[in-house]
């Protein structure tokens, strides 16, 4: 926008008003796109004066853009692998509690603090262990944010056997046949 003033699109904004007041009278903005197609965000040079920039500088804006945009998503990609790595590093050592003889409550319980945690939010996570004796589940961990204990489930979830045996892939049986 060579000049904010003289923009229709602008008039009567609330971004002119701003624009203004912090003296910005010519504004272009780029895209940031990923190698992927994405848009991870945007790069907007502001002039004091009005503006339109040259072929050139157009140019290096797209350049610019490229390289912002690599660093952008290269610095997802390492949080990504940081996430993941502690999810492994989580995962390794409740597997390595469980074959040390350790009791399956702790191991159980390290799962499900790093699930939830990935998840993020006020996301619960619980272990039922099914009885096919009585064809329900017992309740055998469970961990909310900010709160560790083993609670009892409600009997609506204990008595969800028919429905989960029924789904479950490759079973052989089903309460409902």
């Amino acid at each position: 926008m060579p000049d904010v003033d003289k923009s229709e699109y602008m008039a009567g904004t609330e971004d002119l008003a701003t624009y203004r007041q912090t003296g910005i009278h010519a504004v272009q903005s780029t895209p940031l796109v990923s190698r992927g197609g994405k848009v991870v965000g945007m790069i907007s040079p502001h002039w004091s004066r009005p503006h339109e920039p040259t072929e050139r500088d157009l140019r290096l804006f797209d350049i610019l853009a490229r390289q912002a945009a690599d660093l952008i998503e290269r610095k997802r990609a390492e949080e990504e692998l940081r996430e993941s790595e502690v999810w492994l590093a989580d995962q390794r050592k409740a597997l390595e509690t469980a074959l040390n003889g350790g009791p399956l409550e702790t191991a159980l319980g390290i799962l499900a603090r790093t699930a939830t945690a990935v998840m993020g939010g006020a996301v619960r996570a619980a272990f039922y262990l099914a009885n096919p004796t009585e064809q329900r589940f017992t309740t055998l961990w469970a961990w909310a944010p900010n709160t560790v204990k083993q609670w009892t489930a409600s009997e609506s979830v204990l008595n969800l056997w028919p429905a989960v045996w029924h789904r479950t892939p490759g079973s052989r049986s089903s309460p409902r046949t």
